[in-house]
């Protein structure tokens, strides 16, 4: 009877703790998830715009590339805001991107209270900006989280649509990266359980040495996200938390571009020089040969490999018909018809 006794108050306490945790863990989650980083921006930072003309306005960086056909929602750590990322947003519109990152409810100029809905409305507000604001369609946006910032990701991945999401160094879900299960009824940042919605290419992008948000997080999440044959997982050798950028070098860049190539298809413009149209194409004019036809409506210049017959491009300019281009790589052929 004693045994029973005993047993009966040992599950007690043990019921006591997982509720004192679980109180402690919804009270705290703020505090701990979201340090209030110094303000490392003013009012005249370049490119600053106000979202909303609400109460608790948002303040985001939106970098216009009057080039580009994609543009890169950017949603930033916790531990930062868009002043201390703008390095890398200035990278990305350099890369050939138009890129708006936003900051996140008490964040920097932004005002409210940090959380994770004060997360999720900045981000829900940056994408209708690029929606209703920039007219910008939705199959051009591609949504990129690092680290917390995949929490928002996910979420506007899943309930609007995008032309691809990227994450760097994500996470399960927050409370995961401490008690690697599930324990309580409730979490925050749930990308696992969302991640199935989602209905668009993937890139995960995780250090194999990620202290802060063990690599598993990233190779897992990944593994349930539904199949696209542009899919990929890039796990970096050697890779930390903070580290990732500066040890992959020109890759990091690379890996993106590729990455967004692959679901965009190429788009020209009829105004665009024959060179730029073959660099977009991963060419270079000057180890081509190139033949001319000069016709009643316009001219047709072939490009081909001097190596290899396995390459060849076709560019048609007509009075008529416009700017047209077919490539021709191992015996399969793209089309593409330029606008205006």
């Amino acid at each position: 009877m004693k045994k029973k006794h005993n047993a009966l108050r040992l599950i007690i306490f043990l019921v006591f703790l997982y509720a004192l945790f679980g109180t402690l863990a919804y009270s705290f989650d703020n505090k701990l998830m979201f340090p209030a980083p110094k303000r490392s921006y003013d009012k005249e930072l370049p490119g600053l715009v106000k979202l909303s003309d609400e109460e608790n306005p948002i303040y985001a960086v939106w970098m216009k590339n009057p080039n580009a056909t994609q543009t890169i929602l950017y949603c930033h750590g916790n531990g930062e805001d868009i002043g201390d990322v703008y390095p890398v947003l200035v990278s990305f519109r350099n890369a050939g991107f138009s890129v708006l990152c936003p900051d996140y409810e008490g964040y920097g100029l932004s005002n409210g209270r940090r959380s994770e809905k004060g997360c999720y409305r900045a981000v829900s507000d940056a994408y209708h900006f690029l929606r209703d604001n920039e007219k910008i369609s939705s199959d051009k946006i591609i949504v990129f989280g690092f680290s917390i910032g995949s929490g928002s990701a996910v979420e506007l991945s899943t309930h609007e649509p995008i032309g691809g999401l990227i994450l760097q160094s994500p996470f399960l879900s927050a409370y995961r990266v401490i008690t690697k299960i599930k324990i309580f009824p409730f979490d925050v940042f749930d990308n696992l359980s969302k991640i199935k919605a989602l209905q668009c290419p993937i890139l995960v992008i995780h250090g194999t040495e990620d202290q802060v948000i063990p690599f598993w997080h990233g190779k897992q999440l990944f593994e349930q996200a539904n199949v696209f044959p542009q899919n990929k997982f890039v796990p970096v050798q050697g890779a930390n938390h903070n580290n990732l950028v500066s040890l992959m070098g020109e890759d990091y860049l690379k890996t993106i571009q590729s990455f967004i190539q692959s679901i965009a298809p190429l788009q020209f413009t009829a105004g665009m020089s024959d060179e730029t149209i073959l660099k977009m194409l991963g060419l270079d004019v000057k180890t081509l040969e190139t033949e001319t036809i000069q016709g009643k409506d316009g001219t047709q210049t072939t490009y081909k490999s001097k190596d290899t017959a396995a390459m060849e491009v076709n560019i048609v300019r007509s009075m008529v018909t416009g700017l047209k281009v077919t490539c021709i790589k191992d015996g399969k052929t793209k089309f593409y018809s330029a606008r205006n």
